[in-house]
């Protein structure tokens, strides 16, 4: 009776770990608090130890029956307590662990003892098999027993490795190792499970899988005795050929347990992708053996295939799950009718997302349907499959010209069409795995087009993918600087298994280059799909200027990267800044299309004026970089300098504008004064800054940058002290409305303080450009005091803010 009660205690705090498991996971979907694996961890080790310590007392309680004490039965059962309790004192070192930086070394231990615990169920299992006389069966489980016991060394190894020596990166492959060897245990056992029973066919499976994961399980221990990660090397490519044979095991496995409930489709994707990672594990190995053979460059050109096609298999389980979520979206109101919260969160949150995928997808056809009906170009339509048919040349030319480039970027030879031969070119080059993910994804997008007959459609899609084909040969330019800078970073004996790069800026550079062609493929992606629906060609005109400023910044951008490649410091300079500045004019004509900034002309036309000063500094800079004379750069330099800073303020006086209209909205006129207030201070700035710079280059010629600089400090402070006066004005409202008296008190005091520091700055700029330098001073230094007592107030403000809302959410 007392044991029963000790296992109902056992189930209790079993099913109260799976409930706080349920909590945890709950409160993370709802967004209430981040999921803590450390915390879910503690809970299932706790409830493994009492679990296996109560198996240990059984165990011993059998060793100690009248009839076993002597006999080899009871030394068995003996063996067997002692095992369970070590297993249970493994799992005890890893619940004890609370050092943040060893939390590695916890988990290790719990999985030390997880497969010890294994290791001893099937030493049962082997006893119960030959009691009825099932040697096959006991064979079986005598292999899983001694796999077991090899998947404890590994993960022992790791735990070890992970407390004496953090920066000891081979407790990464031990615990692989220890992951692959005890997965290989269970399904040897599940082999020998399925032959006893006479199911041939799932016995093989098991075998199949029980040597992939031997394979993988060799291949950790290899890369463990001199991997490094992010080092590409032999022992890296044995750890990522590893890698891929395990989650092929693992697909394995999800194919033939779908197969066998009928899901047959879905079973294909998965063996689709059992076969992808087989092909990245190969082209892993080719790399061991050419870096083994000194060979880097042919290395580095299988290792890059390997990453590609693990990214490739993830993608494909990604996108098969999403679909499969979003076909059984269905059951989402039935999971939660059923208080299933987790469940029906999980269905909802991935329904949710391939639902988003889908109608994108359809969203594009139907649109293209009714785009084409409105042309009366569809003669037919059934299933959304159409057929279009036209005579004309030009409808035939594009059809030939969306063919050919269909064909060639997708023709693959040899038995193996995974990738194509394209694909295969440009990662072996070390283009961006993500990139080259895209041009894939809009390559499809050019193939459904086609296949549907719009070909107009189908050369819009071409288009932005041939923008992404410029970002990949971008992002192999990174990747060559990336690899110089390793060879340079492994020189240095201090480096040995490290590479840090020195400089990044190259590559830095090339990096911000792939973004901007990445964002023109993104922003023409929405240009296509909103052009199907009706627009106006006033906004189809503002699009289309936004798609050539997105492009003009990717074109600058690469002339810098290409300046900073052959050492033209000043080139990379003017270039980078063009390229900010065509930037800022995407950002304001993104702001234009607004149509409540166009409902406010004050407000549109500010920003107008800031974006034909960003276009005039932009050109500035272009002229600077083809100027032979050194004089005539310096002057193109300063003026587009000064220009662009004028766009600055100018991008002041609107925001001020906007938040000026807000607060008239809102009847604020207190706070609407103070906004429109800060908008004149900007617009004084900007007459003031050249007056300024005049005078100081009258004195110091020889130091542009440090005078420009100076300036730019003083002529903003006014304007920027009035805008946080603005803004803590708005926060002592606030808080006034909430009833927060003392705190919105703080606030107000924290606003006459900034206004008067701005007020201050402005009687020192007037009081130095009337030449009266001495007044200046001393107003800057009042200025400069009051900005002190401001910032002061602010952070007591927020302090008090911070308290009065804990106490208003009590």
């Amino acid at each position: 009776m007392e044991r029963a009660a000790l296992w109902k205690k056992a189930a209790e705090e079993s099913e109260a770990s799976a409930e706080g498991i349920r909590a945890s996971l709950q409160a993370f979907i709802s967004g209430e608090r981040r999921f803590d694996w450390k915390e879910v961890r503690g809970i299932y080790s706790l409830s493994d130890i009492s679990t296996w310590l109560l198996k240990s007392e059984e165990a011993l309680e059998k060793a100690e029956e009248p009839n076993q004490i002597q006999s080899k039965e009871g030394d068995f059962w003996r063996e067997i307590a002692n095992q369970y309790k070590i297993a249970a004192d493994y799992a005890k070192k890893g619940s004890e662990v609370d050092d943040i930086r060893k939390e590695q070394a916890s988990l290790y231990w719990r999985r030390t003892g997880s497969s010890l615990h294994s290791s001893v169920d099937y030493q049962i299992k082997v006893s119960e098999a030959l009691a009825v006389g099932k040697e096959n069966l006991a064979g079986g489980y005598k292999k899983a027993v001694e796999i077991s016991r090899q998947a404890v060394h590994q993960f022992e190894k790791a735990a070890k490795t992970c407390v004496n020596n953090m920066l000891d990166f081979s407790r990464y492959s031990w615990h692989k190792a220890g992951e692959s060897l005890q997965a290989e245990a269970d399904y040897e056992a599940k082999a020998s499970e399925a032959e006893d029973v006479g199911k041939a066919s799932l016995a093989a499976n098991c075998r199949e899988i029980v040597v992939t994961l031997e394979r993988a399980a060799d291949l950790y221990q290899q890369a463990a005795q001199g991997r490094y990660p992010e080092r590409r090397d032999k022992w890296d490519s044995w750890y990522r050929e590893g890698t891929s044979l395990q989650m092929k095991a693992k697909y394995q496995v999800k194919a033939y347990e779908i197969e066998e409930v009928g899901e047959e489709t879905l079973a294909a994707g998965y063996r689709e992708i059992v076969a992808i990672l087989q092909y990245a594990a190969d082209q892993y190995a080719e790399a061991a053996l050419s870096f083994a053979e000194k060979k880097e460059s042919e290395g580095d050109s299988y290792y890059f295939l390997g990453e590609y096609l693990q990214l490739k298999a993830r993608h494909q389980v990604e996108d098969m799950i999403l679909q499969y979520a979003a076909d059984h979206y269905g059951e989402t109101a039935q999971s939660f009718a059923e208080k299933k919260e987790c469940e029906g969160n999980g269905y909802y949150f991935l329904g949710e997302k391939s639902e988003k995928r889908i109608i994108r997808t359809n969203t594009r056809v139907l649109s293209k349907l009714a785009h084409a009906d409105s042309e009366q170009e569809i003669k037919s339509m059934q299933n959304l499959n159409v057929q279009k048919y036209s005579n004309s040349t030009k409808s035939i030319a594009l059809s030939i010209y969306c063919d050919k480039w269909l064909t060639e970027t997708i023709s693959s030879e040899g038995s193996i069409k995974i990738l194509s031969d394209y694909v295969r070119d440009v990662v072996k080059r070390g283009a961006d795995h993500k990139v080259v993910r895209e041009f894939e994804d809009y390559w499809n997008d050019v193939r459904e087009a086609h296949e549907l007959g719009d070909n107009s459609l189908a050369l819009a899609w071409i288009q932005v993918a041939e923008g992404i084909q410029q970002a990949i040969e971008d992002s192999i330019q990174q990747a060559i600087e990336d690899s110089i800078q390793q060879a340079e970073a492994l020189k240095n004996e201090e480096l040995a298994g490290f590479w840090i790069a020195t400089d990044k800026s190259l590559s830095t550079a090339w990096s911000n280059t792939v973004q901007a062609m990445q964002k023109i493929a993104e922003y023409r992606n929405q240009y296509i799909e909103a052009s199907l629906f009706s627009q106006t060609p006033e906004m189809k005109r503002e699009q289309k200027k936004i798609i050539e400023g997105l492009q003009s910044t990717a074109d600058y951008l690469r002339k810098a990267a290409e300046a900073r490649a052959s050492k033209n410091e000043q080139k990379y300079d003017c270039f980078k800044n063009a390229a900010h500045c065509m930037k800022e004019i995407v950002k304001i004509l993104e702001k234009l299309i607004d149509r409540a900034v166009e409902k406010q002309p004050e407000v549109s036309i500010s920003w107008r004026k800031a974006l034909h000063q960003y276009q005039e500094s932009a050109e500035c800079y272009c002229k600077a970089t083809s100027s032979v004379n050194p004089t005539c750069y310096e002057s193109l330099k300063r003026e587009g300098d000064s220009t662009q800073y004028c766009a600055q303020l100018l991008e002041g006086v609107s925001i001020a504008l906007e938040k000026a209209t807000q607060a008239k909205e809102a009847n604020k006129e207190e706070l609407a004064i103070l906004w429109l207030e800060t908008a004149k201070q900007y617009e004084k700035s900007i007459e003031y800054h050249p007056q300024e710079v005049n005078m100081e280059l009258n004195r110091s010629i020889t130091d542009y940058d440090h005078v420009f600089k100076v300036i730019g400090v003083r002529t903003k402070a006014s304007a920027q002290r009035l805008e946080e006066a603005s803004i803590t004005l708005e926060k002592a409202i606030q808080a006034r409305e909430a009833n927060q008296e003392e705190v919105a008190a703080l606030w107000f005091e924290t606003s006459k303080k900034n206004q008067e520091s701005a007020e201050n700055y402005r009687k020192a700029i007037e009081a130095k450009l009337s030449g009266n330098t001495a007044d200046g001073r001393q107003w800057e230094g009042l200025a400069t005091s009051a900005h002190c007592s401001a910032d002061k107030l602010r952070e007591k403000a927020e302090r008090e803010q911070e308290f009065a809302n804990r106490n208003r959410r009590k």
